[in-house]
């Protein structure tokens, strides 16, 4: 990063050391920040643009494929936004025997079927429970694809296969030229 642009950015940053949870991928000294809120996330978003990086989401790391960082390659162009600090708010709205969760997608998910089970709610099935983040488990299509038995019945508003599946609703950060 050129000491100019690096005068820019708009939130406080480090460079890291990046390795996955596998040990399988690794950087160092990887431009990394911890947003506070979406005006920072977005203002984050938008100098990496204007500075041609590419922006990436980190969160527990616990993945096998390069989609955050290229192993051994150059990221000198990779800004790493880390929202497992600050981006973990959870709702949940029960209704009846059932609910709606709105959760932000740096929560891990032991703390999100933490907070199901008080309100006795929770998914048919789901990945590594506790060293993956909600964003993470959407980012790979939520795996734990729980099927029926023979026979067996749907409850009301459920839904089997992956945690996916049970998205009603998503907010997200895209770019469209």
């Amino acid at each position: 990063m050129t000491g100019s642009s690096l005068n820019t950015f708009p939130v406080g940053y480090e460079y890291v050391n990046f390795v996955n949870w596998s040990k399988e991928i690794s950087g160092n000294h990887i431009l990394t920040c911890y947003p506070q809120n979406t005006d920072e996330l977005l203002a984050v978003i938008n100098w990496a643009h204007e500075n041609k990086y590419c922006v990436r989401p980190v969160g527990i790391k616990h993945n096998w494929s390069p989609l955050v960082i290229a192993n051994g390659e150059d990221n000198s162009n990779v800004v790493l936004i880390d929202l497992t600090r600050k981006f973990k708010n959870i709702s949940i709205n029960k209704v009846g025997e059932h609910g709606y969760v709105t959760a932000q997608t740096g929560v891990t998910m032991q703390a999100l079927l933490t907070e199901l089970e008080k309100k006795k709610l929770g998914f048919y099935a789901t990945p590594a429970p506790g060293d993956l983040t909600l964003g993470g488990v959407l980012a790979i299509g939520g795996h734990g694809t729980c099927v029926p038995a023979k026979d067996e019945p749907l409850a009301e508003f459920a839904s089997f296969g992956s945690v996916s599946n049970s998205v009603v609703s998503l907010k997200a950060v895209v770019w469209d030229q």
